[in-house]
């Protein structure tokens, strides 16, 4: 027995006596054609069970009911940042393509292109740092595009906290409370965002005349094995009677590096003193407090989400465009220990 086949927008037509274009048109928009037409058209997709080729339909209309969202990873942070996203486009009935470019400048890129070979009507980026002029090139020819949690100015809205300005604040405070005999800085990749919050640390350390020298700088500790080489070695240098100050920037990093230190036993985690930049979910769950910098997925997803919205829902591109506009994420700081 031959397996039935699908029916076809075609067949659609003819049953309901209406051209292949006035079903298109339904298909779109039901308001867009007259009402009886409309009707006949719905009668004979229930009928004969029709189910409509989205991704064709994208195709000819040159955008999707879908956003693209690339972020370095899916976990603490970003994993919080994507939940927020895809539930205020899922409010508009707009779905979520989120991948994942594990920093990685090939498969940033990568997932650029193919999420614009499948017409998403917008993009929601983390940049790598590595790709600017390549993102350039991709403002220039598509302006639904804004760029998150990275200062990354590749001529469209940007939205993050200033992390220049919130390092600056944090080390400040850590030097004018703590010892600091030894520092041991954990940082993420080395994009737009670290190294602006570098340039707040070597700020801080200056106005407090303090030698950077003491620092230890480790990048790439959005893996555990870093982390835990970095701060290992570290903890086996501390003296009698020395103090020193572990500052980790980033909510997956100082998880990993009160783990590492339970490990290292000998009380290590009292030995020291720990600041840096996570979310209050971590905090709870790490159990003890410390100054930090508690960053905050959600706004950063809403306030990107709106964003983008209005600039989709602006198809006749009516609105300025704003090259390069700041949209600052204010953090909560606790600074007390």
């Amino acid at each position: 027995m031959s397996e039935k086949k699908n029916a076809t927008i075609k067949d659609v037509a003819k049953s309901a006596g209406v051209s292949i274009s006035s079903v298109s048109r339904y298909l779109a928009d039901s308001q867009s054609i007259r009402p009886l037409a409309a009707y006949n058209i719905k009668k004979a997709i229930r009928e004969l069970k029709f189910e409509p080729n989205a991704f064709a339909r994208n195709l000819k209309k040159r955008h999707s009911d879908g956003i693209g969202i690339i972020v370095p990873f899916t976990d603490f942070f970003f994993g919080k940042f994507c939940a927020a996203v895809s539930d205020f486009f899922y409010e508009r009935k707009f779905g979520a393509f989120i991948c994942e470019s594990d920093n990685d400048p090939d498969k940033e890129r990568f997932y650029v292109q193919a999420l614009l070979n499948l017409h998403v009507a917008g993009l929601l980026i983390a940049p790598t740092g590595h790709n600017s002029e390549f993102l350039r090139e991709i403002v220039d020819r598509h302006r639904n595009i804004v760029v998150v949690d990275r200062r990354e100015d590749i001529g469209c809205e940007m939205v993050a906290m200033d992390f220049e300005k919130n390092a600056f604040i944090l080390t400040r405070h850590v030097l004018a409370t703590y010892p600091c005999d030894r520092v041991l800085l954990l940082m993420g990749g080395q994009g737009a965002h670290m190294r602006d919050a570098l340039k707040g640390i070597k700020h801080a350390f200056r106005e407090k005349r303090a030698s950077f020298a003491k620092v230890k700088l480790v990048y790439d500790c959005f893996r555990f094995v870093n982390v835990s080489e970095a701060v290992r070695e570290f903890a086996g240098g501390i003296r009698d009677g020395e103090r020193p100050v572990i500052m980790a920037l980033g909510s997956s990093i100082m998880e990993d590096t009160i783990t590492v230190l339970n490990q290292c036993g000998d009380g290590m985690p009292r030995r020291v003193d720990i600041a840096g930049f996570a979310m209050r979910n971590i905090i709870a769950k790490l159990g003890f407090h410390f100054p930090c910098v508690m960053q905050n997925p959600d706004k950063v997803g809403t306030t990107a989400s709106e964003l983008l919205f209005g600039k989709i829902a602006d198809v006749k591109g009516k609105r300025k465009r704003k090259n390069g506009m700041f949209y600052e994420i204010e953090p909560e700081i606790r600074l007390e220990k």
